[in-house]
């Protein structure tokens, strides 16, 4: 084929197109949101024809990455994204910095212009290299699809170790740019060869995997951080915005061993459910705001689970404690207040477990005159929390008027167990954290 300038133009094969859609799925991708463009067509195509891939169509760019991580979110798997060269990969740039964030693995897959149209004014063409910045965890450039053997090796490399990248913890995003040439509509079998065969090879793995697993301290360290949970006379565990398999009966179970409260933020998946929340303090924002409470209430240890907290009242609260304080996360750095803390890195759900665990079976022992526990201090938060749910109630039950803490309020008595609850930022998530109210029924909040 040759085109106005009398070049000739070799359309995309399809060979390598497939692969990369195929290493996609072998790495357990499964959905897609895809948003249509001229020089995303040929990975567009390759993505359509491939059963196992779920398209989710999206005009508009900024609008498709938010629905992106949407997906990630629920799914609690990698969600892959396509879009055209130009603006619309800066589109994106929100989603990426909230799939950083916010810790969701998504696989941005931003098509490009070949080199030699780069930097030479021609349409639709920005530098889409690192555009992201350190907003992703990884990066990197494929080369033009070429029929060769080695370079589909490569494809399929980097597409599997993108995925592997994506969900490793932290997850977060990351970008592969791809650079297609003219003409956009490729030449050869799309299909993957399970559908061209007509029976799928369930033997195949992708070209790269990452064995890892949760991450867990040393048995010495998660001994001595036992040793500090079980001499605190007032301890206090904080959860933020979490979203984990296991992990509340992980935590309320460390709760009881401590007779420790937990003060649960709307997003920490605790207040509602069927797991043992005798110790959850829901209103923690609202018995925070108690000056005579903070003085008489001050922890001598506090342990917190999750992202940073969505009250600023409490956030204020602990930057300002003279407490012992120990921070939980599963590989970054959740610790706004600029004080002294322990980070530990580790999957929140295990290490919980695993300190319940170990302090039913080490208790403290009565005859080296260990500390006891004041008896008031559990109960204090519970009478305080029980106080402010009835206030609560009880002036939203007298509103004559529109109020968006009502809706949260009165949404979480209906909805039914198993239940998936997305609240908007700014303020629908402060009305979360403020009015969801604690509950039996397994509500999931994101």
């Amino acid at each position: 084929m040759t085109d106005q300038r009398g070049t000739v133009s070799v359309p995309t094969p399809a060979a390598p197109l497939r692969a990369m859609v195929e290493e996609l799925v072998l790495a357990g991708v499964r959905d897609v949101v895809v948003c249509p463009g001229s020089r995303s067509t040929p990975l567009s195509l390759a993505l359509s024809a491939d059963p196992a891939v779920r398209i989710w169509l999206h005009l508009d760019e900024r609008a498709g990455g938010f629905f992106a991580l949407g997906l990630a979110a629920a799914s609690r798997r990698v969600v892959g994204i396509l879009v055209t060269s130009g603006t619309a990969v800066a589109n994106l740039h929100p989603a990426v910095v909230e799939a950083s964030q916010g810790r969701l693995p998504l696989i941005v897959l931003s098509a490009d212009r070949p080199p030699e149209l780069r930097d030479r004014g021609a349409p639709q063409s920005i530098d889409q290299e690192r555009i992201f910045g350190r907003h992703v965890k990884w990066y990197a450039e494929l080369p033009v699809p070429e029929n060769e053997p080695v370079l589909e090796a490569h494809l399929r490399s980097v597409v599997s170790r993108a995925v592997a990248v994506a969900r490793e913890a932290p997850a977060g995003p990351v970008q592969i740019n791809l650079p297609f040439r003219e003409p956009l509509i490729p030449a050869g079998e799309l299909r993957p060869a399970a559908a061209q065969h007509g029976a799928p090879d369930n033997d195949r793995r992708p070209a790269v995997q990452l064995v890892g697993g949760s991450p867990m301290p040393v048995e010495r360290d998660l001994v001595a951080l036992a040793a500090r949970l079980r001499s605190a006379r007032r301890p206090l565990i904080v959860c933020g915005p979490q979203d984990r398999p296991g992990f509340a009966d992980a935590v309320t179970g460390l709760a009881e061993r401590l007779d420790a409260p937990i003060v649960a933020d709307g997003l920490a998946n605790l207040r509602m459910g069927p797991h043992d929340r005798s110790r959850i303090i829901g209103r923690g924002d609202t018995v925070l705001r108690s000056e005579r409470f903070r003085a008489n209430r001050q922890p001598d240890l506090v342990l917190r689970f999750g992202g940073t907290p969505t009250s600023k009242t409490l956030l204020t609260w602990l930057a300002l404690l003279d407490a012992d304080q120990i921070v939980v996360d599963d590989g970054g750095w959740n610790e706004p207040t600029i004080r002294p803390v322990t980070m530990v890195h580790a999957d929140p759900a295990r290490l919980a477990a695993w300190l319940a665990e170990h302090l039913a079976e080490h208790p403290a022992d009565p005859v080296a005159g260990a500390p006891r526990k004041p008896a008031l201090w559990l109960a204090a938060w519970r009478t305080a929390d029980r106080a402010a749910d009835r206030a609560l109630e009880a002036w939203l039950h007298a509103l004559h008027e529109p109020f968006e803490g009502a809706v949260i309020a009165a949404v979480a008595t209906v909805l039914p167990d198993d239940a998936l609850l997305y609240v908007g930022n700014s303020m629908p998530v402060r009305d979360l954290d403020g009015y969801l109210p604690a509950g039996p029924r397994a509500i999931r909040c994101l």
